[in-house]
């Protein structure tokens, strides 16, 4: 199951539809474990680096999701240092423009929408990238929801995931 889940976020990752290059830096898989971290380059030059750790029923117990620019300054991070106690939602952080913002465990899905607003903010709104970001509250839901898998559910959800966004193109 954990192979399963780290070939649907490299999956994911290279086929998004802003993606540029997608670089595996480690894939570590145990029997209760596994260990995953890689490199998207989108087609802004901006990167993000991912970073998760999972327990056997693929719960997070360490992530980060970190974002920078072409200069290789932090434009947004997610994870669960527990550096930052004094934060509500402690462990669980964002960092954005050197200050410390209370954040829910996002999936790697949740944060694709954040690329594709910046990015439509850089090339315009009469981009192509307009129709990347979910408009409505199911299409966010849905599209926050695909790595929160259950037993034998994989093959649904990338049919629904592909059915809303057919720029993921992961049949």
């Amino acid at each position: 199951m954990i192979q399963e889940y780290f070939d649907f976020l490299k999956k994911i990752a290279i086929t998004f539809a802003l993606t540029q290059e997608f670089r595996l830096i480690k894939e570590v898989i145990a029997l209760n474990r596994g260990f995953i971290r890689f490199i998207i380059k989108f087609v802004d030059g901006s990167e993000l680096h991912v970073f998760e750790h999972i327990d056997a029923r693929l719960h997070k117990t360490d992530y980060s999701y970190h974002w920078q620019d072409e200069n290789k300054k932090l434009i947004k991070r997610w994870d669960n240092a527990p550096h930052h106690p004094e934060i509500k939602t402690s462990p669980h952080h964002m960092n954005e423009e050197n200050q410390i913002k209370p954040s829910i465990e996002p999936t790697l899905t949740e944060i694709f929408p954040t690329f594709a607003g910046r990015l439509l903010k850089v090339y315009g709104a009469d981009s192509p990238i307009r129709w990347l970001i979910p408009k409505h509250s199911y299409q966010k839901r849905l599209f926050s929801s695909v790595t929160h898998l259950k037993d034998g559910a994989l093959d649904d959800i990338l049919f629904q995931v592909g059915f809303f966004y057919p720029f993921l193109d992961i049949f």
